[in-house]
């Protein structure tokens, strides 16, 4: 892509290199991935800075070689920016996709631009998805108007419809093979006949739609059927104590957005569950953890995002582990763990200093954001 503004033009390679051409120099900004996720970004070869991405996959913070925040940067659950601080080094913000145009706030997610003042895409989508009821109707919508629990980060190719045809397909093969068994078995063995000769169309193609329609229902029931099966088994593991329970409930929830991301072509948001083996166990970095006098404080407050279970402490193993570098010269540890509180989607976060102290528990919901203490 060629992107032009006030004289300054800037060439778009991919998703991996960016030429950015003044009257008189060039900067060169190069994006290193791992796993197919953005991580950092060199600049002349020389300059590296190091991305912090928030549920969403949008650039939340990013670092300098030696741990200093460069960059911070907060969203409303639309993608408009509510927060900037620091050196802007890089376009790729909300849902990592790049803010090309920036004097009218638009970004350009591939196939269409899309406006987060608005928070609608400004081309119509040119497929009407059947698989997302009335609101697939709204050719500008942008991910079902749902932009805290889900993102559209490259059109990934939706099963569901495929699904739904292979279905018909099977139930008119069915159909018509037999009609031409009973037309083989009593026109005595003539199989060219028995293919075309009184063959009833018509129930043929009643058998495509009941086995598209039996189907499509299966497979749009299926992640909710198993998402209710992880919230329960989260929520009797909560209760009774069991740490086997509420596991198990994490692991079937994250299950249920797979197969949710696979049918209907949508990525779900949130931290993902780490690969774990018997072989290399993951340990508890809230393990022997000393809670500070706030977050007893708080803990004893019985409010609802701050005084969730302790059990929940036990499954650290879960979720994702980062450490920062803080304003003071300390390390800090964070620790996201996915799940559900409450009746809503989210991440248990925990906060632990240099002294293995935790400062900070909290429940936050999707769409929070950052600012929550």
């Amino acid at each position: 892509m060629d992107q032009v503004s006030e004289g300054n033009r800037t060439f778009h390679m991919g998703n991996y290199l960016e030429k950015h051409q003044t009257i008189d120099s060039w900067t060169v900004k190069e994006y290193i991935h791992a796993d197919g996720v953005r991580i950092a970004l060199r600049i002349n070869e020389s300059d590296t800075f190091w991305f912090h991405d928030d549920h969403l996959g949008g650039t939340n913070k990013v670092t300098r070689e030696n741990g200093n925040v460069s960059t911070t940067v907060l969203y409303t659950p639309w993608g408009e920016v509510r927060y900037e601080q620091g050196e802007p080094v890089t376009d790729r913000l909300y849902t990592d996709q790049p803010r090309i145009d920036d004097d009218h706030n638009l970004y350009y997610y591939g196939a269409r631009w899309y406006d987060p003042s608005l928070g609608r895409f400004l081309q119509a989508d040119s497929i009407v998805p059947s698989h997302q009821g009335t609101q697939g109707w709204d050719k500008y919508a942008y991910v079902n108007n749902n932009p805290t629990g889900l993102v559209d980060e490259d059109g990934d190719f939706a099963w569901l419809p495929v699904i739904a045809l292979a279905g018909g397909i099977v139930g008119a093969a069915v159909n018509y093979i037999g009609q031409v068994k009973d037309n083989y078995e009593n026109n005595g063995g003539d199989l060219v006949s028995a293919m075309s000769d009184d063959i009833d169309v018509g129930s043929v193609l009643s058998s495509a739609a009941a086995g598209a329609t039996f189907v499509f229902t299966a497979a749009v029931a299926a992640p909710v059927a198993i998402s209710v099966a992880g919230s329960a088994l989260m929520g009797v593991g909560m209760i009774t104590g069991s740490t086997t329970l509420f596991a198990a409930g994490m692991t079937t929830t994250a299950v249920a957005g797979t197969v949710a991301a696979v049918l209907y072509g949508l990525d779900i948001a949130g931290p993902q569950l780490p690969q774990q083996t018997k072989d290399a166990p993951v340990k508890n970095p809230l393990e022997n953890v000393q809670y500070s006098d706030r977050v007893l404080d708080k803990m004893n407050t019985f409010d609802d995002y701050h005084s969730f279970p302790l059990v929940v402490d036990n499954y650290s193993g879960y979720g994702s582990v980062t450490q920062t570098l803080g304003n003071n010269g300390a390390m800090y540890t964070h620790v996201n763990i996915p799940g559900g509180y409450k009746g809503s989607e989210g991440v248990f976060h925990y906060i632990i200093d240099s002294e293995n102290i935790l400062q900070h528990r909290l429940f936050e919901p999707f769409g929070w954001g950052s600012n929550v203490d």
